[in-house]
Parts: structure tokens; C-alpha cells; sequence
């Protein structure tokens, strides 16, 4: 996976001072536990101090760090991870949620995500909960001096299954995810140390009850408890197979018994029901799910933990924590870039919007592009600057191989702000029923049916976005409007969307390719509104077709009169009206400074032609100079990456 490397630097530092603050204290310890101290309260004040250093040092450390990495470098993606859950105050969605095994996990799962609302907050509210994973572990395996640092596991391998998604972000099917999979480890641990501290024949009750029960609520999780209590554990050894006969019959006993409850689940999925699995139509990735499987490996092995582990040992274990951190950090710039360029489109922040286009170093992908001309047409500048901006796309790096498609990715989004109402509300209810419905669902559901004049089912969306924590006062803005139409004019997000509306809009075929489709509609289409005029004109220099321009090209003129004229139009007038010799031209008066640029431009491609350069080196050596131009684009962006 890709990701800087200040990034695992900025971790081990961090996490190694903790080390080894824990390790010479650790040695303190242990050199001095054959020593008389006839000074008890000194003794006790002492070892408390000890007890801290030893246990919490590094758990605090983790936290730190984790929280760092949560807060810093994925605020972004926390709050995108809000937009795509959704939690309801009703008694009817905590039902939705139990009709599968870890159903109540998934519905507090849910429910905390909520906070991500506000980053910080959620990122916190995490950390603590993998505070209290940290101290169950301990507490659950009597992790003492010099082993306690393998409680770092199980959190470490939380935080890799928080930052290794990527794009799985968009075709995750489990509600809750980032946070149930820690609800669920935290309730696995607090059952196990119960187990601990229980008789041998309370505790065949207990796992009896627990296995049967839990599973309902909490899925495999459950099934891994049990099993990890019937392991060999000190003086408990007695006990051994006694435990294994009925916990193994338990086991296999509790998922047929419930797979006859549960209506939705297959009978291959009963003993991994709740197990995080990452699958879209052909595709399946083992990736994100590895952080669960080592968890699980690691609650197996640690009953068989007997003696301390050496200064080597702890340092081998933070050395494979941070090596996890490093190897499952999916830090794909233009992933994050685009989540931040969606988190500024939702706010209508374009100047944002414009500053990450212009930083970005890689070639941006076709989501980018689309979202970043917006963002120029709403300041007035799309004309005049969208080939200053790189224009080479990429499609969506995966370490897998998911395919991305943009229609899964942001196309409610696109599309309602392109004024494509009806595609938007279709996307929404297509990626609804196969992913689950989510804030960003509600929300442009609501505003398409308002300016469809759809009052009544607006209302329904708007009644629905009151239920949530953090999305009241959005429901409070659109029933506004609902009831008052005239607010739809005054409001600048929907006037901005009416603006891009097409009189003849209707519900035709996108292929499922939401790029492709808004670059041939646009590039088409005829209007006399003035800012759609402006994009349309701007859509036909994309496709590169001088039968298009011309025409609406004259348009935007009309539209336009006594106004400047953007110079990616001129630059296009000129590049045409050279190429087909149509009469127009001979009206249009040119820059000279612009005309020089495009005779330079000619020479210099004619004289590199005649070197025996190729096309990509031509290319290279001509942006230094002519690369904010649109015949640079003309001749050399040949292959536009749709997805």
C-alpha cells in the first residue's frame, strides 16, 4: 500500500520512546524483586509508579499516535465515513439491524459513527474504546512486567482495519464498520476475563450462555470467546476437556440453531456471520480482513504466554505494530484529495476546492477534474484557467482489484450539482439498496424531489434526516424550502443547481460511467442560460470537437455580449479556425501575444518532429513551455481515463 514514509517514521518514534521508557523500567523491575525493602509505603508508592510506566506508558503513547493519525492525516476520510453511515433515532432501524447475527453491534456501531460528524470527537471516542480493549486484554490474559506490551496487538491491528480501506470506503457493506469491529473485540475480551475469574462449572454455564447468546448480538465474535475460553490457561488446566467437548458442541451447535431464526444469511456464512469480508460482484479481497484474522490468532495464542518476554521480544513486537501501521496505510494522494475536495463541495468552499487541484502532484483522476471545474465555473473562472490545471488523468489506485466507478463513488453528488437531478436520485437508490442508505442519500434525495416539485416524498427524506444526531438542522433548511418554494430561488446551492438544469432533462443511459456521460451531454447540449452556456463551451474543448465549439461557441458570445472573453475560448477559436478555415474566424479579433504563442508553439513541435523525437518526449519538452495552453491539451492529452 501506498504511503509516505514520514508517516511509519512519525509512528516509530513515537511508539519506540514509549518502548523504551516501558523496557528500563521493566528492568528495574525485575533486578530488583529478590531485594528486601523495609520501607513499605516507599515500596508500594514505587511500584505504583512502576505499574504505571510498565502497563500504561505505552498504551498512552498508541493513543497518542493513533489519534494523530486518525485526527491529522484522515480527518478527511472520518468525515466522509460519517456521510456514507447513517444512524436513525427509531425503534424501527435498531430492528432492521438485529435481523442479522451482531446486529446490536452493528446498531452501536452505528451510532457512535456518528460522531465522526466532527472528527476529533469520533477519533476520540475510538481511541478510548481501544484504551478499554488495551485493558481487557491485560485484564483477560494476566498480562504482567515484561508481556504486557502484547496488548498492543489487538489495537494496533484496530487502527489498520481504520485506515486500510480505501476505496472499499464506498462498497463496504457493513453498517458501523469503524466502529462495531471494536465494540465487538472489547465485548469478546470483557467475556473472556469474566470466564477467568469463574469456577470450571459456573464458567461451562457462562460460556454456554455467552455463546448462544452473544451471537445474536455480537456474530463471530461470540463463537471466537468461546473458544478461547476452553484454552489451557494456568491452574484451569484440569478443566480442559471438559470445557472442549462442550464449547466445541457449543460452537457448532449455536449457528445452526440460529441460522433457522435469520431469513438473509446463507448457510456457508453461519460460522463467519458479522466477519468483516470485502466483496463487490466478482471481486474479494483479503486485504482489510487480515487485521481481524491476526486479532483473532492473537486471542488464540496469548493463553499459551508463560514466562516475561525479553528486551528483544518487546522490541520485536512494536517493531511488527508499526511495520502493520506502515504496510496497511492507504495513502494514495489522490484518494485523500478527493475526499477533500468532496468534504469543500459539500460546503461550497470552491477556493478550496481550486488550492487542493493546484498542490496536487500526481495526475488527479476523472472525480477531480469534474468537481474542480465546478468549482471554476462557480467563481467565473472555468474559461480562463481549467488548462492551467493539469488535465492527465489516472484512475483510482487500488491495492487490490476492486474497480472503482465513480458512479459508486460521488455520482450523487456530481450529478445533482451538474443539475442532473434524476440521475442523481437514481444513483441514490441503486447504491441504497446494494450498500445501505446513508446521509448523503437522504440529503440529495431530498433536494431532487424539491426541485422536481415532489413535495410529499421530499417530506418523507427530510422526516428521515430529523431522526439522525447531527443532520437536524440540514432537514429543518429543506422542509423550508418545502413549504416555502420561493426560498429554492434565494438559496445559492439550489440556485446554482437550477442554473444547470436542462429543460428537456430526463432519465436516458450514463453505461454507469458518470464522467463520460456529463463530457458528451455537456459537449452537446445548447442553452441560453448564461452559466450553462459557459460550461457547455468549456465541455466541447474536453471532447475536442471544432463542430461542437463553433456554434456554441457563437452562443456563449450572444450570452456574453460586451463581456471578456475567457482565453481558453480564444485559444480555441484560433486553434480551430486555423485547422478548418471556418469564416468566423475571420471576425474574431486575437490577442497578439496569444497568436505569437501558437506560431511558437507550431515551430517548436515541427522542429522536435524533425530531431526524431517521440510524441511523449515531444510532449514533455513542449509543457515547460506551452502546457497551461489548449492546444497542449489538444495534441497531447490522447487518452482521458473514465471510470
Amino acid at each position: 500500500m501506498a504511503v509516505c514514509e514520514n508517516h511509519c517514521t512519525f509512528v516509530s518514534k513515537i511508539i519506540g520512546c514509549g518502548l523504551s521508557h516501558t523496557l528500563r523500567h521493566h528492568d528495574i523491575l525485575t533486578v530488583d524483586t529478590n531485594k528486601k525493602i523495609s520501607n513499605e509505603p516507599n515500596n508500594k508508592k514505587k511500584n505504583t509508579s512502576n505499574l504505571f510506566s510498565g502497563k500504561w506508558f505505552t498504551i498512552m503513547a498508541f493513543s497518542i499516535v493513533a489519534y494523530l493519525i486518525l485526527v491529522v492525516f484522515h480527518n478527511d476520510y472520518l468525515y466522509a465515513v460519517e456521510n456514507h453511515s447513517l444512524w436513525l433515532n427509531s425503534r424501527h432501524f435498531l430492528e432492521e439491524r438485529m435481523l442479522q447475527p451482531g446486529g446490536l453491534m452493528m446498531w452501536a456501531g452505528c451510532y457512535l459513527t456518528q460522531y465522526f460528524h466532527y472528527p476529533f470527537l469520533g477519533a476520540l471516542i475510538l481511541v478510548a474504546l481501544w484504551v478499554l480493549v488495551y485493558w481487557l486484554t491485560i485484564k483477560a490474559f494476566r498480562l504482567e512486567k515484561g508481556n504486557c506490551i502484547l496488548a498492543l496487538i489487538p489495537v494496533t491491528a484496530l487502527l489498520c482495519s481504520e485506515i486500510d480501506l480505501g476505496y472499499w470506503l464506498y462498497y463496504i457493506k457493513i453498517p458501523g464498520y469503524w466502529f462495531s469491529e471494536s465494540i465487538g473485540v472489547a465485548f469478546t475480551l470483557a467475556a473472556i476475563y469474566l470466564s477467568r475469574i469463574l469456577k470450571p462449572w459456573p464458567r461451562i454455564v457462562w460460556m454456554t450462555v455467552f455463546c448462544l447468546g452473544g451471537y445474536a448480538l455480537f456474530g463471530w465474535y461470540a463463537l471466537l470467546g468461546t473458544l478461547v475460553m476452553i484454552l489451557p490457561f494456568n491452574s484451569q488446566r484440569s478443566m480442559v476437556n471438559v470445557q472442549c467437548s462442550m464449547a466445541i458442541l457449543v460452537v457448532i451447535a449455536t449457528p445452526l440453531l440460529w441460522y433457522h431464526h435469520y431469513t438473509t444469511m446463507r448457510f456457508e456464512d453461519i460460522w463467519l456471520a458479522a466477519f468483516p469480508l470485502f466483496q463487490s460482484n466478482k471481486t474479494f479481497s483479503i486485504l482489510p480482513s487480515i487485521p481481524f484474522i491476526i486479532i483473532a490468532l492473537t486471542l488464540i495464542l496469548l493463553p499459551f504466554m508463560k514466562a516475561s518476554l525479553g528486551k528483544m521480544m518487546n522490541l520485536t513486537t512494536v517493531a511488527a505494530c508499526c511495520a502493520l501501521v506502515y504496510f496497511f496505510w492507504f495513502g494514495d494522494s489522490n484518494y485523500h484529495a478527493e475526499l477533500h475536495m468532496m468534504r469543500a463541495l459539500e460546503q461550497r468552499d470552491w477556493e478550496t476546492i481550486i488550492k487542493t487541484a493546484k498542490e496536487q502532484k500526481e495526475h488527479p483522476t476523472r472525480q477531480m477534474i469534474l468537481v474542480r471545474n465546478l468549482a471554476l465555473l462557480n467563481t467565473n473562472r472555468l474559461g480562463d484557467e481549467m488548462f492551467t490545471f493539469d488535465n492527465e488523468t489516472v484512475l483510482p489506485a487500488t491495492y487490490d482489484s476492486l474497480k472503482v466507478r465513480m458512479v459508486k463513488t460521488a455520482a450523487p453528488e456530481i450529478y445533482l450539482q451538474y443539475g442532473k437531478t434524476n440521475f442523481c436520485y437514481r444513483w441514490c437508490i441503486e447504491n441504497g439498496v446494494e450498500y445501505g442508505f446513508n446521509v448523503i442519500h437522504l440529503r440529495h434525495m431530498a433536494k431532487t424531489c424539491i426541485l422536481n416539485k415532489e413535495l410529499n416524498l421530499a417530506l418523507k427524506y427530510i422526516n428521515l434526516l430529523k431522526r439522525t444526531t447531527f443532520h437536524k438542522k440540514e432537514a429543518m433548511r429543506l422542509e423550508a424550502m418545502v413549504f416555502n418554494p420561493s426560498m429554492v430561488e434565494a438559496d445559492d446551492e439550489m440556485k446554482a443547481v437550477v442554473n444547470l438544469i436542462d429543460a428537456n432533462d430526463m432519465l436516458d443511459a450514463d453505461n454507469s460511467a458518470c464522467d463520460m456521460y456529463l463530457t458528451q451531454y455537456f459537449s452537446q447540449v445548447t442553452s441560453h442560460n448564461p452559466v450553462m452556456a459557459d460550461l457547455v463551451t468549456a465541455y466541447t474543448l474536453f471532447v475536442k470537437n471544432n463542430e461542437l465549439f463553433w456554434p456554441r461557441f457563437m452562443n456563449y458570445g450572444i450570452l456574453h455580449q460586451g463581456e471578456h472573453i475567457p482565453l481558453h475560448y480564444l485559444e480555441a477559436a484560433y486553434l480551430f479556425g486555423n485547422i478548418d478555415n471556418n469564416p468566423v474566424f475571420d471576425d474574431l479579433q486575437f490577442d497578439l501575444a496569444m497568436v505569437q504563442s501558437y506560431s511558437n508553439f507550431q515551430i517548436s513541435m515541427y522542429n522536435l518532429k524533425q530531431k526524431g523525437l517521440s510524441e511523449k518526449e515531444i510532449a514533455t519538452e513542449l509543457k515547460k513551455t506551452f502546457g497551461k495552453t489548449y492546444w497542449w491539451y489538444y495534441y497531447f492529452v490522447l487518452d482521458n481515463k473514465f471510470y
